[in-house]
């Protein structure tokens, strides 16, 4: 009993790991090509035209930084954690090949991340999104984040990401088929940040449940 206790909590502790998205599919879409515009202002929505391709990641988690703080000009798939599959549109398009191919001209790109479902409780906590370049985030009909912060989806300045906490109290509580986040890469650094962190009320109940496991084992000892 003792060691099925402690598995359920070492089972537990990893799937409340900050960073996880439960029961979430986060479906994506690259567009690589004439982006600039679009990469430097993600609220006017992508460009015109099927994406690059589209790809399928479990978490938007990604950051290109090195711990040597030596830039690196990383590759679609190594920015994007390797997504867990990828369907090419566009037969010029390589997703091992390097996001930018100069730093001496203006190169943009722009991904799009489509989050469903997107549930919205009473007491819902704000969305934090760390981000280098410039983001837009909205829920289908409902709610667009450069309306409450313009400043959200302009590029960053300076080597530091930004941080936009996106408070969700003004959207009605309830189940939404999707929210959008837009983020739009510039070739002006080669660190490159997007990390999505929502509150999760089942990592609540994990803990609980944790809690109570530590209490069992406890008396039993």
């Amino acid at each position: 009993m003792r060691r099925l206790i402690v598995l359920c909590l070492i089972f537990l502790s990893v799937l409340s790991f900050p960073g996880n998205i439960c029961a979430l599919q986060i479906q994506g879409a690259v567009w690589s090509t004439d982006a600039y515009k679009y990469a430097l202002d993600p609220s006017l929505g992508p460009p015109q035209g099927n994406p690059d391709a589209y790809f399928v990641v479990d978490a938007i988690n990604f950051d290109s930084r090195r711990p040597d703080g030596k830039p690196k000009n990383v590759s679609f798939d190594e920015f994007l954690n390797f997504p867990i599959e990828w369907k090419i549109l566009n037969e010029k398009f390589n997703p091992k090949e390097k996001m930018f191919t100069s730093t001496r001209k203006e190169e943009g790109i722009f991904f799009r991340f489509t989050i469903t479902p997107f549930d919205v409780s009473k007491d819902a906590q704000p969305v934090t999104v760390i981000h280098d370049d410039g983001i837009n985030f909205s829920i289908f009909n409902v709610f667009e984040l450069y309306k409450d912060d313009p400043d959200a989806a302009k590029p960053v300045k300076g080597l530091e990401p930004a941080v936009t906490s996106i408070n969700l109290k003004g959207v009605p509580p309830g189940n939404y088929s999707l929210a959008v986040l837009d983020y739009g890469a510039l070739n002006d650094t080669e660190n490159h940040v997007l990390i999505y962190n929502t509150p999760e009320p089942w990592t609540i109940l994990l803990l609980g449940l944790g809690m109570l496991g530590l209490g069992i084992l406890r008396r039993k000892i």
